[in-house]
């Protein structure tokens, strides 16, 4: 028996058309799932595992386009096919900006449908191949930004989106890691430079899919790293800088301090380790748990 060259979800309201397609692909070698509506797509899209979809743009209901939408929030390289009647060029056109891989016209030409089809089994199955390395690849990112906190969010927003594309766990990258990081990097600009536009915060992030680990460097002369509050003490909550400390402490597994104190660590781990339990001192520039 020949080798399946990938399982197919078909999508259109006309069962004569799933028929129709199931029968071609099926003589491609391609197992084929077909159902009638957008919705029982989705429900069989979280359920099982598809090399490729195709769906037909003028459904009842939830029509192509939106599908198409729904399917990339839950499987981004997952590639659809769209197909549209004869003379919709708009529809085609509209459907590829929105993320569509390729369409497919009515009547169908079945050469070109099995070439569409097989390019877009080769394209996924390359996208499952890249993401077989991605547990061994680590991705450093660095920046050297004047002291403006107007730059945080757009900052965070390129470690958040690093992070997403290495597979870190989004659930781990929550609102929580976003507003620890925010925290540390106003305590460069504000309290380490004073807000002195001339001087650097140098960021410096580490991203695989097991951890992440940023590194933020102010310019100012430090603090007493041995006088940073307490995290474990609610008390501290209303101390001077003790609200920052706690919160990047609680939202971050690790956190870290040069002796200078101009410099610190964020760890999280995308299997979290028990957050919150303190900070630590770093000696010599060499990271150091005591």
């Amino acid at each position: 028996m020949d080798q399946v060259l990938g399982h197919i979800l078909v999508v259109d309201d006309d069962e004569l058309i799933c028929c129709l397609l199931k029968d071609i692909l099926n003589r491609q070698n391609c197992a084929v799932t077909t159902v009638l509506n957008g919705a029982s797509a989705l429900e069989t899209l979280r359920a099982n595992a598809f090399d490729l979809v195709i769906t037909d743009v003028n459904m009842p209901g939830m029509n192509g386009i939106v599908l198409m939408e729904e399917i990339k929030r839950i499987s981004p390289d997952l590639p659809v096919i769209v197909i549209t009647g004869g003379g919709n060029e708009e529809i085609a056109v509209k459907a590829l900006k929105s993320g569509a891989f390729n369409f497919c016209r009515k009547p169908f030409e079945i050469e070109e449908l099995t070439r569409i089809v097989k390019k877009g089994l080769e394209v996924k199955k390359f996208s499952d191949k890249q993401k077989e390395v991605l547990p061994f690849l680590t991705v450093e990112m660095s920046f050297d930004m004047p002291s403006d906190v107007m730059l945080i969010r757009s900052v965070i927003h390129h470690i958040y989106q690093g992070a997403r594309q290495l597979g870190f766990p989004e659930d781990e990258f929550s609102m929580r890691v976003k507003l620890a990081i925010d925290e540390a990097l106003n305590n460069a600009i504000k309290h380490g430079n004073h807000s002195n536009i001339d001087k650097k915060v140098k960021i410096r992030t580490q991203i695989s899919p097991q951890k992440l680990m940023v590194t933020i460097r102010d310019e100012g002369p430090g603090f007493d790293v041995s006088q940073v509050p307490d995290p474990k003490d609610p008390s501290n909550l209303h101390r001077e800088g003790g609200r920052g400390v706690l919160l990047i402490s609680y939202y971050m597994d690790e956190v870290y301090y040069n002796d200078k104190g101009n410099e610190v660590m964020l760890v999280k781990y995308a299997k979290a380790k028990n957050a919150g339990d303190g900070t630590r001192q770093m000696d010599s520039g060499v990271w150091s748990t005591r």
